[in-house]
C-alpha cells in the first residue's frame, strides 16, 4: 500500500523590531541626511547674503612738474614703506631758475657791501672832520682862557665854542664804536655771501640749504625736494607706467602703490534687503572661489539712496538690479586681495560655522605637531 507523504508547510519565523531596524539602517541615514539637508537649506536661505568689492586704496606716484624720469627705485611687486623713495626726477631743468637766482643773489650781496662800505667811508670822513674841527676848537679855547684870565676877554665869548668843543668829544667818542659795527657787519654780509654759494649748489647736489637763506632759495630747495617722489603709506608696487629717460608730464602717475591689507569692503544690499541691516551690525566675509572660513567684520556705514548696482556684482547680469551702497571692516585678519570680490553674509551661517570648527581643528594639530 502506497503510503502518502503529506508536506507540512514550513513556518519562518519573522524577525522582531530590532532585527527590522537594524537591517534597514541605510533607510533611516538617508531619513536623517534629507532632514539635516533640508534644515541647512532653509537656515542657508534664511541668511541674507550680498556680494561686495575689497576696497583698494591706491596711491598714485606722480610728479608735481614736467620733468625726465631719472631714477627708478621699485618694481611691480616690491614693498614700500612710508617715507620710501619711489623715483627720482631730472632736477638739471632747474639750472636756470638757479643761474638766476644765484645772479640775484650775488647782486644783493654786492649791494649789500657797497652800501656799508660806503658808510665806514663816510663815518671815517666825518670823523677825521670833527677830530679836525675839535683840535683847532681846543686851541682857540685855550688861547681865549688865557685872555680871560687877563681880564682881556669876557666869559660869554668863549662859552659857545666851549659848547662846540664839548659836543666834538663826544662825538668822537662814537665815531669808534660806529665803525667797528659796520666793519662786523660787513664780516657778516661776507659770510653769507659765501653761505649762499655753497647752499646753491647743494640745492642741485643734495636738495640742502642753509636755513637762513632768502625765500627765493627756499622755494629752490622745495621745488630740489619734490623732484624726489616718495611713497605716503605703506604698500606693494602693482603698476608701473613709464622707465628713466622718459619725460614725465605733470600729474601723470609713475607708478601705483596699493594696501596689501584690505581696510574695507565695499558692498551692495539688494532693495528687498535695504531696511534689513544697520551700522554696527556684525557682518561675515567670505571668499566666492573657495572655501575658506569666515572673517567676521563690522558694518560702518550706509549709504542714503538706492541706485543701480554694478555689472561686476550683478546676480542676474542683463537686468537692472537696484541696491544700497554699504561699507564694511573687517574685524579680523584675512586674506584679502584689493579688488577682491567676497560675499557678505549678515548672520552666521550652518556651514561656515562647522567649517570655522574644522579649520581651527586642522590648525591646532599643525601647530601641536610641529611642537
Amino acid at each position: 500500500m502506497t503510503h502518502l507523504h503529506l508536506h507540512e508547510p514550513i513556518h519562518k519565523h519573522k524577525p522582531n523590531a530590532w532585527y527590522r531596524l537594524k537591517a534597514s539602517w541605510p533607510f533611516f541615514v538617508w531619513i536623517a541626511a534629507a532632514v539635516a539637508g533640508g534644515f541647512l537649506y532653509w537656515r542657508g536661505s534664511s541668511v541674507g547674503t550680498t556680494s561686495g568689492i575689497v576696497e583698494s586704496v591706491r596711491q598714485e606716484i606722480a610728479p608735481i612738474e614736467t620733468a625726465p624720469l631719472q631714477l627708478l627705485r621699485v618694481q611691480v611687486g616690491s614693498r614700500v614703506r612710508k617715507g620710501d623713495i619711489v623715483a627720482e626726477m631730472d632736477a638739471s631743468v632747474l639750472g636756470a631758475d638757479l643761474a638766476v637766482l644765484k645772479l640775484q643773489t650775488e647782486l644783493q650781496f654786492e649791494d649789500s657791501v657797497a652800501r656799508i662800505e660806503s658808510e665806514m667811508r663816510d663815518a671815517r670822513m666825518k670823523e677825521a672832520e670833527a677830530r679836525g674841527e675839535f683840535e683847532v676848537l681846543s686851541t682857540e679855547v685855550a688861547r681865549l682862557e688865557d685872555l680871560l684870565a687877563k681880564h682881556l676877554v669876557d666869559a660869554q665869548s668863549i662859552a659857545s665854542l666851549k659848547a662846540r668843543e664839548n659836543a666834538l668829544a663826544r662825538l668822537l667818542e662814537i665815531y669808534p664804536q660806529t665803525l667797528q659795527d659796520l666793519e662786523k657787519e660787513l664780516k657778516q654780509t661776507h659770510k653769507r655771501a659765501k653761505a649762499a654759494r655753497v647752499s646753491l649748489g647743494n640745492v642741485l647736489s643734495t636738495g640742502a640749504g642753509d636755513e637762513s637763506m632768502e625765500d627765493g632759495l627756499n622755494l629752490l630747495k622745495r621745488r630740489r625736494e619734490s623732484y624726489i617722489l616718495r611713497a605716503n603709506r605703506d604698500g606693494i608696487v602693482s603698476e608701473i607706467y613709464h622707465r628713466p629717460g622718459n619725460v614725465v608730464a605733470a600729474g601723470l602717475p609713475i607708478a601705483t602703490v596699493v594696501e596689501e591689507q584690505a581696510s574695507s569692503v565695499i558692498g551692495f544690499l539688494p532693495e528687498f534687503m535695504a531696511r534689513d541691516v544697520n551700522v554696527g551690525m556684525t557682518a561675515y566675509l567670505t571668499h566666492t572661489t573657495f572655501n575658506q572660513r569666515a572673517v567676521k567684520a563690522r558694518i560702518v556705514a550706509l549709504a542714503p539712496d538706492i541706485l543701480s548696482l554694478p555689472a561686476r556684482v550683478n546676480p542676474v547680469p542683463g537686468r537692472v538690479y537696484r541696491g544700497r551702497r554699504i561699507v564694511v571692516e573687517p574685524i579680523e585678519p584675512n586674506d584679502f586681495f584689493p579688488g577682491e570680490s567676497v560675499n557678505i553674509q549678515f548672520e552666521r551661517p550652518v556651514l561656515s560655522m562647522l567649517f570655522d570648527q574644522l579649520f581651527r581643528r586642522k590648525t591646532e594639530e599643525r601647530s601641536a605637531s610641529s611642537e
